[in-house]
């Protein structure tokens, strides 16, 4: 059965693991670790947001960390996503 601390643990080892797969060290950073981890957290508590929505946004956050964190990313798409 999982609980709502099993689940907890689950969500952070999926960033941990996402993040440390990187070679970026601005990805894989123990900050931005904690950050994705927190910004997950906070949306899985909100009630106000249906689970479909809320594994969607997760689905989205994970995979922009490991595009991010790879170092062939084209530096013209980093600078469209800072204007």
């Amino acid at each position: 059965m999982v609980t709502k601390t099993n689940y907890n643990q689950i969500l952070i080892d999926e960033v941990k693991e996402a993040a440390q797969a990187t070679e970026v060290m601005e990805i894989n950073n123990p900050r931005v670790i904690g950050m994705v981890i927190n910004l997950l957290e906070m949306l899985e508590r909100e009630p106000s947001i249906p689970r479909k929505t809320y594994n969607y946004i997760k689905i989205i956050v994970l995979a922009s960390v490991k595009v991010f964190g790879r170092k062939d990313v084209d530096s013209s798409l980093l600078d469209e996503l800072t204007v």
